[in-house]
């Protein structure tokens, strides 16, 4: 995982240094003429109870499907919450906060500013030439070459061209001529020139207003456009800046790169640095250039960040560019997208060099959609798509000598799902991306700051909304399949790590359902795994460890993690024979933690109202059996557990016919677990649980258990299903085949009270032999016709 901060770039350093007083100064001549501001009152939470309704949102990372290959494995979600008694929240509904208020703030463009009002092209005074060492005509912006040669204070090296008014009469280079500020009006653009290297470095004092362009000179016959660089004081504006790849001028082009490093940041226009197109000439399509915008106080982006690669028809797409934006304070309203081009090859299906980050100190804030998808890869031959892009929304840890509270909240649409191959291609599809969602940091947490100097916070917010998508790509060959293998589904990774003295609500809000299902293929793929945890961060030192705190969960959002089915079925007489496994799901973890639990008494309670399904896939072969269980649901907390929740979990059926040849296999998949403990207080369970196992024409699977303890009481309610799988009965041949074993029940309370108030039906799957009965046994009775005093005795229990 990169490290992202405002100030990981030493030339932004330098140019704050360079900058003087910036856009705070009242000194200017100029400090009438103010940017206009886009400013939402308010000052919200952000949490959960308070502002927009949200609602309608899915998390998926599912695996990709493949008609004639394997299925994608679904990836797996974190969510966690460590170290404060605040609730950790997921709910279908509720209300997210998403308004801000900036700074007062002026425009300042010092004491020799310029104004463009139409297209020009600012002048270049080379180095090696010296024809072009005449004075320009008066009016002439220019820049020198000998600029590049002069260095910041302190020794830190920076590069940057200075830009020049000539008066016709002042020498080359003077400081009376130097441009302070710039403005450039609606409909006039600001062309930059070729320099020595694939960027101009561009240094202004004071601010820059920018309504109209800014780009860089056309360069045909050239591979890559030239990029921007600018170091500003402060800047404003609603015009763009565009240095894409330009396909009239070099088809495939790469896209130059695009980055503003101020005090402040305003930004309204759109931000393009995308590939060219191959077009028909042959080429790849070209990478896009970089973007990235540092502000040292606060950032506001509302235009189009793009940094798309190119297409081609016939070869490689380019790859999308990464998008940094960073800040104290930082807010995005605008579109992001790094999507890599389609074409006949994409890159790595595994990897991907394409990320999207979004970093503030105190408080982030994004509302806009940001886009990082792996390209589609087409065409005639085993050809790859590649993977999504990783998005990155992190609040980091620090702000040095400033307690203050931190809030991360988003509400935009987050997509980085994989390419699909797509025609005649026949490669591997693109994983998912990955997705980090991070407001905090482990080390304050613990109160052990990797700086002595760094105060921590008073609280520490996360909220999340917006539909998010890491979804492995889709295959569709019309081959073998033998390489044709769907996508995984990407990791999705939320972390809050809050201050003991927080109250703030953090959590997920607006989610029907989360999804990370196995895709579906001529064998299936793997379901992913959740876990859903506040916890506490227990730091040792001197040998023991010191508490820390952690608070209740509570969730409503229905989860999906069914493992994938086997597409392979009968077919005619003649005909090659389809076999295919079905997957087993994935597990789910809801988890309250803290290894000083006493310490907050009644306070580390667990409801969850929302289904959980972990149906393994469906089979068409001989061998399966192991690998298409039914998925685990453990529900655990220290005090009150809620759980009013349907589970479906039943393993998978092998439907592939049995002939007199085959003397193993066929087998149906187990059934999965269900576990629910309150370590110190009362728990109550509620809903349709089906953990039965698969049917399976040789033998039926197991079904799987029904586990629940509490210390002080305990109450079952609801319908139980634990059959076991059947078996075809064999009268065709003297194979005999076996229905499944039964599960159990077990209730356990420490008090002794516990209550089966449910309907529980645990019978053994039909077949030649029947499977075995399990029990029912709550507390210290058994309560079924089956009380398997065998294996009780069988127990190495010491006497």
């Amino acid at each position: 995982m990169h490290l992202y901060t405002p100030f990981k770039v030493s030339l932004l350093a330098a140019a704050i240094a360079l900058t003087g007083c910036g856009g705070d100064s009242s000194s200017s001549s100029s400090k009438d003429e103010v940017v206009d501001e886009v400013v939402d009152e308010g000052n919200g939470t952000g949490g959960g109870d308070t502002g927009t309704p949200v609602s309608g949102f899915t998390i998926s990372a599912n695996g990709g499907v493949s008609t004639l290959g394997n299925g994608g494995n679904g990836g797996d979600l974190y969510v966690e919450k460590y170290n404060s008694a605040s609730a950790l929240t997921l709910k279908k509904g509720g209300s997210v906060d998403s308004s801000y208020t900036l700074p007062a703030h002026e425009l300042d463009l010092g004491t020799n500013p310029v104004t463009v009002t139409e297209n020009v092209t600012v002048y270049r005074v080379h180095d090696e030439d010296e024809a072009s060492r005449t004075l320009p005509p008066a009016g002439t912006l220019y820049m020198l070459d000998e600029d590049m040669e002069d260095y910041g204070p302190d020794d830190n090296e920076l590069e940057v061209y200075r830009l020049y008014k000539s008066d016709g009469l002042t020498a080359l280079g003077a400081k009376s001529t130097q441009v302070t500020g710039l403005v450039i009006e609606t409909g006039a653009a600001l062309i930059l020139p070729k320099v020595h290297g694939n960027t101009v470095s561009l240094y202004l004092r004071n601010d820059v207003q920018n309504n109209g362009l800014i780009t860089t000179a056309k360069q045909p016959d050239t591979d890559s456009r030239i990029g921007l660089e600018l170091y500003t004081a402060a800047y404003y504006g609603s015009g763009s800046i565009d240095v894409a790849g330009d396909a009239q001028t070099y088809h495939g082009q790469r896209g130059g790169q695009v980055s503003v490093y101020a005090h402040t940041i305003v930004n309204s226009g759109a931000i393009t640095t995308s590939g060219a197109n191959d077009g028909a000439e042959g080429n790849s399509g070209g990478d896009a250039g970089d973007i990235s915008f540092a502000a040292n106080i606060f950032l506001e982006n509302a235009g189009a960040l793009t940094a798309a690669g190119g297409t081609s028809p016939s070869y490689s797409g380019g790859e999308g560019g990464d998008i940094n934006l960073s800040a104290l304070e930082l807010y995005n309203s605008g579109a992001i997208s790094a999507n890599s081009g389609a074409g006949r090859n994409g890159y790595s299906y595994s990897s991907s060099q394409v990320d999207v980050a979004l970093v503030a100190l105190r408080t982030l804030i994004n509302t806009g959609d940001i886009s990082a998808k792996g390209a589609k890869a087409h065409g005639d031959g085993n050809y790859n798509a590649s993977k999504g892009g990783d998005i990155y929304l992190n609040l980091l840890p620090s702000f040095e000598d400033v307690s203050l509270d931190k809030k991360l909240v988003t509400t935009g649409n987050l997509t980085v799902d994989g390419g699909s191959t797509e025609q005649e291609a026949t490669g591997r599809a693109g994983s998912g991306g990955n997705i980090y969602i991070q407001a905090g940091d482990e080390y304050l947490a613990e109160g052990d700051s990797p700086d002595e100097d760094t105060a921590s916070a008073l609280s520490t917010q996360f909220v999340v909304a917006g539909n998010i998508s890491a979804n492995g790509g889709n295959t569709d060959q019309a081959d073998d399949g033998s390489n044709a293998h769907a996508g995984t589904g990407g990791v999705i990774r939320i972390e809050g790590y809050d201050q003991s003295t927080s109250n703030v609500e953090s959590g997920l809000f607006g989610y029907d359902s989360i999804s990370l299902q196995g895709g579906v293929g001529m064998t299936g793929g793997y379901g992913g795994d959740v876990e859903i945890l506040s916890g506490d961060m227990r730091d040792e030192r001197g040998g023991s460890y010191v508490p820390s705190l952690s608070g209740p969960l509570s969730n409503e959002i229905d989860l999906n993690v069914d493992g994938g089915s086997s597409l392979a079925q009968a077919v005619e007489v003649g005909e090659d024979e389809e076999r295919g496994y079905g997957r087993s799901a994935g597990d789910v973890e809801l988890l309250v933690e803290n290894g000083f639990a006493y310490l907050q008494p009644g306070v580390l309670t667990l409801n969850n109202t929302g289904s959980v399904t972990a149906n393994a896939g469906r089979s068409y072969t001989e061998l399966s059996g192991n690998n298409n269980h039914g998925g685990s649901l453990l529900v655990r907390a220290p005090d009150a557990v809620t759980h009013t929740a349907n589970f479906s979990a039943v393993g998978g059926h092998d439907e592939r016919v049995a002939s007199g040849s085959d003397l193993n296999g066929h087998v149906g998949g187990e059934g999965g677990d269900l576990l629910v403990i309150s370590q110190y207080a009362a728990a109550a369970v509620e809903g349709t649980v089906d953990v039965s196992g698969g049917n399976g024409q040789r033998r039926g699977g197991d079904a799987g258990i029904v586990n629940m303890f509490a210390k002080t009481a305990l109450t079952a309610k609801g319908t139980y299903t634990l059959n076991g799988g059947n078996a075809e009965a064999s009268a065709e041949d003297a194979l005999s085949t076996e229905g499944g074993d039964a599960g159990f029940v077990t209730l356990m309370s420490a008090a002794y009270n516990s209550s089966l108030e449910a309907t529980v039906t645990a019978e053994a799957g039909a077949g030649d032999l029947v499977g075995e009965s399990k029990l029912i046994m709550v507390d210290a009775d058994c309560e079924s016709d089956f009380c398997n005093v065998e294996d009780i005795i069988a127990l190495d229990i010491p006497r």
